[in-house]
């Protein structure tokens, strides 16, 4: 770009501002193209994240029982393809104003050019410039024109990614610093939650109201109640997954805090999630601190009664529990069980907590 700037200034300086000219619509064209763009990528996002779910529904082996047992296929389908016909059609409008943006840039580069080849005629037609001068200027001119175009297009993809950037920076900004990670207590006497309060939302109805527990160490107690009373929500509060909203969970009669508090708490979760992996990373996957030890994770193999099935599959404690790849396998829904409490007391937490009905 320099040289063929420097080309035509040597032969005519007038020539290189006409063609930079082209520049101005093209930088406002991306403004407007930007905020548009941005408008889109916020207008579909729920849709979006709509099909992807519904996609999943439909395609992913954990959801095909249940999906054959009820025949809901077709209703999944159903409403798969409305969500698929009202982003196209977003996306419709979305693409042929961009289109007209488009069509605006190219115009204004062309106008550009021809304004320029326009000039060297008349500089030609006055004698200002020799008809070779001429010759060279309009090869310049065009050569530098379209430099110019891949330059305005990168400076429009540019602002376009602003508002996107700026996005990002507010949501960055908006997430709390990591504190790191929480150092295990030992429990000597008592764990106890104090008139504690909880609501997943602001403005929602309390989960748990003036909830109060004393749970002595060594101790094995039982919530039972309703759905809906709070039982798993009470014993995310007691691992520190929750924050209380009032109230106070106290160790050993004093105050912990949530990091601490989930260091020192082992969970084994209803909804527990099945890593696709081999047994040895799924109850190793606990506690990461350390590398994986063979040895202490056999421990908790044998505790659940696991080891003669482990043992017995193609690979042993290395074999992946995924029938998605091709070397992999599966468990019976009672193995699988099994498995997060190994994962919890592999962990060898003070406390365990479980979610399980």
């Amino acid at each position: 770009m320099v040289a063929l700037a420097g080309a035509l200034v040597s032969i005519q300086p007038l020539l290189v501002p006409i063609l930079l000219v082209a520049g101005v619509p093209a930088v406002l064209i991306s403004r407007r193209a930007s905020k548009a763009e941005f408008a889109f990528a916020t207008d579909v996002t729920d849709v979006s994240r709509r099909r992807s779910y519904l996609k999943m529904l439909l395609r992913h082996r954990i959801f095909a029982a249940e999906t054959r047992a009820f025949d809901s296929a077709p209703e999944l389908l159903r409403r798969h393809d409305e969500d698929d016909a009202r982003f196209l059609r977003r996306l419709t409008a979305h693409v042929r104003l961009r289109q007209r943006y488009s069509l605006l840039t190219t115009g204004a580069a062309g106008l550009a050019l021809a304004a320029a080849l326009l000039a060297i005629v008349a500089l030609v037609e006055t004698g200002r410039i020799s008809l070779a001068d001429a010759g060279a200027a309009a090869i310049a001119a065009r050569l530098l024109g379209g430099q110019l175009g891949t330059v305005f297009s990168s400076i429009g993809s540019l602002i376009e990614s602003g508002p996107f950037l700026d996005d990002l920076d507010t949501f960055v900004e908006a997430v709390p610093a990591d504190p790191g990670p929480g150092r295990a207590h030992a429990l000597h006497e008592e764990l106890r939650v104090d008139d504690v309060h909880f609501a997943y939302q602001e403005g929602d109805d309390d989960a748990l109201r003036g909830v109060s527990v004393r749970v002595p160490a060594g101790s094995v107690v039982a919530l039972v109640g309703e759905n809906g009373s709070g039982k798993t929500t009470l014993a995310k509060v007691v691992a520190g997954l929750y924050a209380p909203r009032e109230g106070q969970v106290r160790w050993d009669d004093g105050p912990i805090s949530q990091r601490d508090l989930r260091a020192s708490v082992s969970v084994i979760f209803q909804d527990f999630v099945r890593y696709q992996m081999s047994p040895l990373d799924n109850i190793a996957i606990s506690d990461t601190a350390l590398p994986v030890d063979r040895d202490r994770v056999a421990r908790p193999v044998e505790e659940v009664g696991l080891t003669e099935k482990i043992t017995a599959m193609r690979a042993g404690f290395e074999t992946v529990l995924s029938m998605e790849i091709s070397a992999g396998t599966d468990r019976s829904g009672g193995q699988w069980l099994r498995l997060p409490l190994a994962r919890s007391l592999y962990r060898d937490a003070v406390l365990c907590c479980s979610t399980s009905p």
